[in-house]
């Protein structure tokens, strides 16, 4: 019996459920030969209701060493219905934002459907937000900006948002919706063109009701992210993590640009706001003997609590006294240790020559944290023996 081995060769894309024929775009209702091997499906826009329902604006700085890095969030909140496709997808890439200024008309500018146009912008979702701006709270609003990608079945209306970042630098200019440049949100017919003889196309000059604008706004009226950042930038200029001039620049900008009208000292008044500093409480311990030979070592020892009785460490401690020398009273100095206490030695000397006799006390100075707070007075005599004197 002989048997006979028949190969069949078939390329490797269908032996592994692959294939390079081109996709069909399943969400579209008709379709038209496109460039290359990607059918291009268009849609005929009378047969989706669009409604604008609102336009929000958002103002968000970024970041001190980049100035100019400020954005306009622009959101857009609207209807969709499908008044007859058997299958629509709502997806981001279906829109964009035309700029027109009619004051162009002049000059030379790129010239498409629409006359003027001197810039677009396209659709970012919180995820592009939550990434620029990492050290900025974003406007709860803002977290309805989902990435577009919406099946609409017949007869369906879905209530959805698309949003934009209008980065001050390339526009070199805040967003004025009521200014003289025009914006135009355009739907097009697919996700895969850039324009459309029938194109949905909303003026949002219209739809913006927004009475308050950027040099309109009082000191109790700044929006919120707004307030937000300057309350940021004056709390870095107070823990020395920019200069004043890093700061001064940031406020001249914005003032510059119109967004606030306040200089750089009016700023830190609304900001800065009195610390509740936590009480500290020093004790400094009797002396067994308080008289001494000048020359003599002494310590004073002691320990710093806070009005919880809760250590606090490592931070300094001066002893003071009432005598003529030094001048600035201090006889000696030293820090507490991990457990709030301190033991501080130095020699005596003559800092009152003229009977030896002087008060003395310790003294918490105080920190960002916690006040300043001072020990009882102890007293001390010196006995000259050596004839040294205190120098200071």
């Amino acid at each position: 019996m002989k048997f006979f081995l028949v190969l069949f060769l078939i390329p490797l894309s269908y032996a592994f459920g692959e294939s390079d024929s081109p996709q069909i775009d399943l969400s579209n209702d008709e379709y038209k030969p496109g460039s290359g091997s990607t059918r291009i499906i268009y849609h005929d826009m009378s047969m989706l209701g669009f409604e604008v329902l609102e336009v929000k604006k958002f103002f968000i700085p970024k970041w001190i060493n980049e100035p100019g890095d400020f954005s306009d969030i622009l959101q857009i909140k609207f209807n969709a219905t499908n008044n007859g496709f058997e299958n629509f997808v709502v997806h981001k890439n279906m829109f964009k934002i035309d700029v027109i200024d009619p004051r162009e008309q002049y000059l030379e500018v790129r010239r498409t459907n629409q006359d003027y146009m001197v810039n677009n912008y396209y659709p970012q979702y919180i995820e592009d937000f939550k990434l620029r701006f990492q050290d900025i709270t974003i406007p709860q609003s803002l977290f309805e900006c989902e990435l577009l990608n919406h099946n609409l079945r017949v007869n369906q209306t879905k209530t959805l948002s698309v949003c934009f970042d209008v980065k001050q630098k390339w526009s070199n200019q805040p967003l004025d919706l009521s200014g003289p440049r025009l914006y135009y949100l355009v739907m097009m017919d697919n996700k895969f063109v850039t324009s459309c003889p029938n194109c949905k196309t909303v003026l949002l000059n219209e739809y913006y009701k927004n009475p308050i604008t950027e040099s309109e706004i009082l000191d109790d009226e700044l929006p919120q992210n707004l307030r937000i950042w300057l309350g940021n930038l004056v709390n870095w200029l107070e823990n020395s993590l920019i200069s004043e001039q890093e700061f001064s620049n940031a406020i001249d900008y914005l003032a510059t640009k119109g967004i606030i009208d306040q200089s750089p000292n009016e700023i830190k008044e609304i900001f800065f706001e009195p610390k509740i500093k936590i009480q500290s409480i020093l004790t400094m311990a009797d002396f067994r003997e308080n008289r001494f030979n000048e020359g003599q070592p002494v310590v004073f020892e002691g320990k710093l609590t806070d009005n919880s009785g809760d250590p606090i460490p490592h931070v300094p401690i001066l002893i003071r006294s009432d005598g003529p020398c030094p001048a600035n009273h201090i006889i000696a100095q030293g820090i507490t240790d991990k457990h709030g206490r301190y033991k501080i030695y130095t020699k005596t000397l003559l800092w009152n020559e003229k009977d030896g006799f002087i008060t003395t006390f310790a003294e918490f100075p105080g920190t960002e944290s916690f006040e300043k707070s001072v020990s009882d007075i102890q007293s001390v005599v010196v006995y000259p023996v050596k004839g040294e004197k205190c120098i200071g």
